[in-house]
């Protein structure tokens, strides 16, 4: 049969990919296994997700912080999913332009990080594209970021890798990781602390 219509939004491209290559022959029957289809970008596979609707719809009202975010690929994102916003919607209502443009701002980090990656170092302190500092921390047994715990991790695409968390980060929350004479440093804000110690 003739192609269905583009889907809209952020993953049409992906999923035009992947389904054009599942289905093939004029007779519109199913065809051999699809090839891999490409990854699609960290937007797409948020959209496609289902859960990160109103962050996504956020991002892309605040044109500053989007350029931001493309210009730093690949880039780590900690996304608040859809009831992390409605938790604290009417604070997010009254934010102005500037004020909830850093705010989102404040969940992203130039580089990619792995939930792999902090549960190996213990505790890392990074700096946002807001400027500010973030703790993202192995607590034993959930990866923590500020106050805010990482319920979807490594939803990794083209322009890197989003972990879903279950409230906002907020200015004021961060406190640094414990001293365990690891050195800070690094590319990214304060880099890579030492690993925690033994028992």
């Amino acid at each position: 049969g003739p192609p269905g219509g583009k889907k809209g939004g952020y993953y049409g491209d992906y999923y035009d990919g992947y389904y054009s290559g599942y289905y093939s022959g004029p007779s519109g029957k199913k065809g051999g296994p699809p090839g891999p289809p490409s990854p699609g970008t960290i937007f797409d596979l948020a959209a496609a997700d289902g859960n990160y609707h109103t962050l996504l719809n956020a991002v892309a009202d605040t044109p500053d912080v989007l350029d931001a975010i493309t210009i730093n690929f690949p880039v780590t994102i900690f996304a608040p999913n859809d009831d992390a916003f409605t938790a604290i919607e009417d604070a997010v209502a009254g934010l102005s332009t500037d004020d909830l443009a850093a705010v989102l701002a404040g969940h992203v980090v130039a580089g990619v990080f792995t939930a792999a990656d902090v549960v190996a170092a213990g505790c890392v302190e990074l700096e946002t594209l807001a400027g500010t500092h973030i703790r993202v921390m192995f607590d034993g047994t959930n990866v923590m970021v500020n106050d805010s715990t990482v319920i979807q991790a490594d939803i990794i695409g083209t322009g890197g890798v989003i972990h879903g968390i279950d409230t906002i980060i907020l200015p004021g929350t961060f406190v640094p990781c414990p001293q365990t004479g690891g050195k800070k440093g690094g590319n990214y804000g304060y880099g890579y602390g030492g690993k925690k110690g033994g028992n």
